[in-house]
């Protein structure tokens, strides 16, 4: 830390800094591991899964329809 801010801030201040800039790097390493497991589980994702399920049905209904199949 700068030595303006040691002199400006107290210590009960400057330490409540430190536990919170500590707690926002924790913070920042676990968002990252846990985005990085999200997209490794993409494929699986009920709202893609839900949306490719929707995208087969629509393409068989067309493809149907345009045999002349029902």
């Amino acid at each position: 830390m700068c030595l303006f801010l040691r002199r400006v801030l107290p210590n009960s201040t400057q330490d409540q800094r430190a536990t919170v800039l500590a707690r926002l790097a924790t913070s920042k390493k676990t968002l990252t591991e846990l985005q990085a497991e999200l997209e490794a589980y993409g494929a699986c994702d009920p709202v893609k899964v839900e949306e490719k399920r929707r995208t087969v049905m629509l393409a068989r209904e067309a493809a149907l329809r345009h045999t002349g199949q029902v």
